[in-house]
């Protein structure tokens, strides 16, 4: 890791730029951060020496290959099917799902997808116009077809999801490599358009390092979620989405992600057991009054 620059060193000007936005600081020593690595050992010499500010800078990236294929009818299986063949060996540059819902009969839904079942497969990858092979998912005859190059700006409209609030009911699972069995689980039970089914593809970098996060030693997360028309409907969609989870356990690892956590649930399996206590070390360290109240972290 680079040392310490002083303001008379070569090197200082180039650093600071990003962090001189509005206001030109001339911090006194600046500690260059290359890798996840150098940010914990400059966030521990800072705290040493009197921590004052910590500076990120984005990644140099204008824009992303994403968009959506949309399958319908005979398609949806065909989809599913080609996805996890697909996902078994794509680079970490590319970021994908794979959403199973049926969509409701509104004018704002393009006609090919309007009031029917539907599985839309999310991409976005970064890398130019060869960042991804989408061969295999285009071989199966999408009914619409979105992925293009994309402005960072319009990330969200990749899942092209409703803006305004909902009151849902939802969970989530980690699982490991799918097979074709698993596959049949996971259209069996979506078919009834009871709840939405969402498979997340995790791995590539985001496995990599300490899981300060949570659990990333999946392969997938299933998402699963239910619009209410009330709370007294939460039992119910609970169940039915219990359906779908108890189906996938035999692929499961046993935890869930804390990215997609909605009411009560045991942040316990969100973390692996060394995490867990290593956090708690952390915990008692940082917070030791317990102003930050958020299990299972919480000081005895």
């Amino acid at each position: 890791m680079t040392a310490f620059l002083r303001p008379t060193d070569p090197g200082y000007d180039d650093e600071v730029a990003g962090y001189n936005r509005l206001v030109a600081h001339r911090p006194e020593l600046v500690m260059p951060a290359r890798s996840v690595a150098d940010v914990v050992e400059a966030v521990r010499a800072a705290a040493a020496a009197g921590l004052t500010s910590l500076v990120t800078e984005a990644l140099p990236l204008t824009s992303v290959i994403g968009g959506g294929l949309w399958f319908t009818g005979d398609g949806i299986e065909a989809a599913v099917r080609a996805y996890l063949r697909w996902t078994a060996d794509v680079p970490s540059t590319v970021n994908s799902s794979v959403l199973l819902i049926r969509l409701p009969d509104l004018p704002v839904i393009p006609e090919p997808i309007r009031g029917r079942r539907i599985a839309h497969v999310r991409i976005a990858a970064v890398g130019g116009d060869d960042a991804v092979d989408l061969a295999p998912l285009r071989a199966v005859t999408p009914v619409l077809d979105t992925v293009a190059e994309l402005p960072v700006a319009r990330l969200s409209s990749i899942h092209d999801e409703p803006s305004v609030p909902v009151l849902f009911k939802a969970r989530n699972a980690l699982l490991g490599p799918l097979d074709d069995a698993a596959a049949t689980v996971l259209l069996d039970h979506a078919e009834s358009g009871a709840f939405l089914v969402e498979l997340r593809h995790l791995g590539g970098a985001l496995a990599e390092g300490r899981a300060v996060v949570g659990r990333r030693d999946a392969d997938y997360v299933v998402y699963t979620g239910t619009a209410l028309p009330d709370p007294s409907a939460q039992e119910a969609a609970a169940a039915a989405q219990a359906s779908l989870h108890d189906a996938l356990a035999p692929w499961g690892i046993g935890a869930i992600t804390p990215a997609f956590l909605t009411g009560r649930h045991a942040l316990d399996v969100a973390f692996s057991a060394a995490d867990q206590a290593w956090l708690a070390k952390v915990k008692q360290a940082w917070d030791p009054e317990d102003l930050f109240r958020v299990a299972p972290f919480r000081v005895p």
